[in-house]
């Protein structure tokens, strides 16, 4: 009786458990792009702190793990320095451009594509610790 015991719990919870670790697992890994100190070393690498007036948009989406928030100066010579951190439809990046940068190529960049819903949501997470969120895009959403 004992024997059989042993055998229907195992067949009953065996399962459930390897469910429970590939979970995990994927969770695991956190978000694969960036943490929340490189959300803000881009920030930093897009050196906003000039006169011009700045242009910033953001919004978040919790229920699908979406966030966005971008930041650029308007200046007229079109050479403007800028932030952008998206995280929707299975991508996250993160890039920052110094003002007058004299070639198309990103100052800080860094990006991560087909991501699994739990990795968009860690890289959610991380963006919404950053102190850029929390300072500069937070107070953008309507």
């Amino acid at each position: 009786m004992n024997v059989l015991k042993v055998f229907l719990t195992t067949v009953i919870l065996l399962p459930l458990a390897l469910i429970g670790s590939s979970v995990n697992a994927s969770d695991a890994g956190g978000c694969p792009a960036f943490n929340a100190s490189m959300v803000d070393a881009a920030m930093l690498a897009a050196d906003l702190s000039q006169t011009d007036p700045l242009v910033g948009n953001a919004w978040d989406s919790p229920k699908d793990g979406s966030i966005v928030c971008y930041w650029e100066t308007d200046v007229s010579d079109g050479l403007n320095g800028w932030f952008y951190v998206q995280v929707e439809d299975g991508t996250a990046q993160v890039i920052g451009n110094e003002p007058y940068a004299t070639s198309e190529v990103a100052t800080a960049r860094t990006a991560a594509f087909d991501l699994s819903k739990a990795q968009q949501h860690a890289c959610r997470a991380q963006v919404l610790k950053s102190f850029v969120w929390q300072q500069h895009c937070k107070p953008l959403l309507p």
